[in-house]
């Protein structure tokens, strides 16, 4: 046990007394202290920017996929009006321009289907 009246000089031998070191040397250890945090925030920051990357990729994939879908309905729709609009003329002449694009479309939609599937990882997926 150190006396009380030399405690104060006792913690200033066990405690790193700044003072007695170098300017140089202070200055050294506070810019090591600077890179070894900016070190720190610099991989952090690259965790996570690759972790966003993976987000990225997985929301593209995902909106790909949806717009296919979307290609797909318009043209269902485009064969849905299209029949519509055959069984519902009178005139026959406009019933036989209607049929092209109706045809058009059924080759579209079997077009947008195939790309679809090249996208689809699961039949999970095949059922929406």
């Amino acid at each position: 046990m150190v006396p009380t009246c030399c405690r104060h000089e006792h913690r200033e031998k066990t405690v790193l007394n700044l003072k007695r070191v170098r300017i140089g040397t202070r200055l050294g250890i506070g810019f090591g202290m600077l890179l070894l945090l900016l070190a720190i925030t610099g991989a952090m920051s690259l965790s996570q920017a690759s972790h966003q990357s993976r987000s990225v990729r997985f929301g593209r994939k995902l909106v790909t996929k949806h717009a296919r879908l979307g290609h797909v309905r318009a043209e269902t729709n485009r064969v849905r009006r299209t029949t519509l609009g055959i069984i519902l003329q009178v005139d026959a002449e406009e019933r036989t321009s209607l049929r092209p694009m109706h045809d058009a479309s059924l080759v579209r939609i079997v077009e947008a289907l195939a790309k679809y599937e090249k996208l689809v990882s699961s039949p999970e997926e095949m059922r929406f």
